[in-house]
């Protein structure tokens, strides 16, 4: 098993003037409903230019909640140049998707957030994430999955299936002194979580829009690229999340955040809604999957990072006798 770590300390470093000028613009622009010119002032970052997309994402976010009425629009422009400029001042590399699982520690804590992502070059959730998860006692471990299989076909550096994964990310852990294991994605990554968390008995695990229900009809498979790749692959790892959660006997708190008018997104969702220690935070209005995003700029992604290490797990109730 192999890993990269960053333990030391870091400060933020200043922003150059470049960068400086460019978060004033987007905001400017966005306030003035030119997301276009925002997006394009976006590509004159300086120090980080493999960070343009995640910018992108944002400016784009901020546009749709404020749009539905989910944030004030000051509030999401503050949002999103505190992202930017966050992103900018950090005295760390832009992980990517190659290689290892990278740990970052807290020294002393007995937390650890485990993040999936897909294979980006400069994947948005361990970037992004960082930014919340440094202000808080806990440990992270950020894995990616290039080969975009739903992080059950193996994660480098951790184990060629989704078992080794498993136990190799419980050893981690134990070795960082975290005595809870907290999980979180977004979309496939989100199944990933979800799915994880139940091999490494998590705490707690926070999805945003996650596909809950792998094994489709054929008709289904063939629209979904995805989830295509996966049973061209690995077939039987094709699955169905709900019965997998109702057979354990210990269920993680789970929370799902999705688009309540995005149809597919509700309908992974709702088919989950009566699991024990589960809760959905429908998104009002919103008919984009890019739940992630939205909760950024809306301001509700620290509260919901919050509830989840606070979360605990349950004996299932409604454990079917005999299952595992």
């Amino acid at each position: 098993m192999a890993d990269s770590r960053d333990e030391s300390p870091r400060t933020s470093l200043p922003l150059s003037p470049a960068d400086e000028e460019m978060i004033r613009a987007v905001r400017r622009l966005i306030a003035e409903d030119r997301i276009m010119e925002a997006m394009e002032a976006v590509e004159r970052m300086s120090t980080r230019p493999q960070l343009r997309w995640i910018g992108r994402r944002l400016i784009a976010a901020s546009r749709q909640a404020t749009r539905l009425g989910f944030a004030p629009g000051d509030q999401a422009r503050t949002a999103v140049a505190t992202v930017l400029a966050d992103i900018h001042r950090q005295d760390r590399s832009v992980p990517t998707g190659d290689g290892g699982p990278l740990v970052i520690e807290k020294p002393g804590a007995e937390q650890v957030v485990v993040v999936f992502s897909g294979n980006e070059q400069a994947p948005f959730a361990h970037v992004v994430l960082q930014s919340y998860l440094r202000r808080r006692p806990c440990h992270a471990i950020y894995v990616a999955d290039p080969r975009r299989l739903f992080g059950v076909g193996g994660l480098p550096g951790l184990g060629g299936d989704l078992a080794a994964t498993a136990r190799n990310l419980r050893i981690l852990c134990d070795r960082l002194g975290a005595r809870q294991r907290f999980c979180f994605g977004f979309s496939g990554n989100g199944y990933a979580a979800m799915r994880h968390a139940l091999e490494i008995d998590a705490e707690a695990v926070l999805a945003f829009s996650p596909p809950t229900k792998l094994n489709l009809r054929r008709r289904q498979v063939e629209t979904q690229p995805m989830i295509r790749r996966l049973h061209e692959i690995l077939p039987h790892m094709a699955q169905d999340l709900r019965p997998l959660y109702r057979a354990r006997h210990r269920l993680p708190a789970t929370t799902i955040v999705y688009g309540a008018a995005s149809q597919g997104d509700t309908r992974y969702a709702r088919r989950m809604e009566e699991l024990p220690n589960l809760r959905l935070v429908p998104i009002p209005g919103y008919a984009e999957h890019d739940s992630l995003s939205v909760a950024i700029v809306s301001g509700r992604l620290s509260g919901l990072i919050d509830r989840m290490l606070a979360g605990r797990a349950i004996d299932n109730p409604d454990r079917v006798d005999g299952a595992p």
